[in-house]
């Protein structure tokens, strides 16, 4: 699990990371991303009801999101916040396969950090 500071739950902070933020998709999964220079790293992570109406389902892959993110050496120096949602045209089947869903967390990572490397280099 994430540390509570690594965290993003103000819902004042997830608005503004959804309305001002730049997002990276992937078949399944999409990350908006707002830079903040003063702040750290955090993360917030949605998966709505239409994705699966079960809640146990939705905390499973919230935690595998979770560690998954908290395992894997995110590139230093970038600071903000990160939202990162399932789209709706997910299967069930595709849910519940954790290799699926981490092939296309580390796919929208990826684009997303060679972006953000790329603009600190300049």
């Amino acid at each position: 699990m994430l540390a509570k500071k690594n965290r993003v739950k103000s819902k004042t902070d997830i608005n503004l990371v959804f309305k001002m933020g730049k997002r990276y998709q992937s078949d399944y999964l999409t990350i908006k991303y707002l830079p903040k220079k003063s702040q750290i790293l955090r993360f917030g992570i949605s998966l709505g009801v239409k994705v699966s109406g079960s809640a146990a389902e939705r905390n499973r892959v919230k935690r595998i999101i979770s560690e998954h993110i908290r395992k894997k050496t995110l590139v230093t120096g970038i600071r903000g916040d990160v939202i990162i949602f399932f789209n709706r045209k997910i299967t069930k089947r595709e849910l519940s396969d954790e290799r699926t869903i981490l092939k296309n967390l580390d796919l929208v990572l990826e684009k997303w950090q060679k972006s953000n490397s790329e603009s600190h280099k300049k």
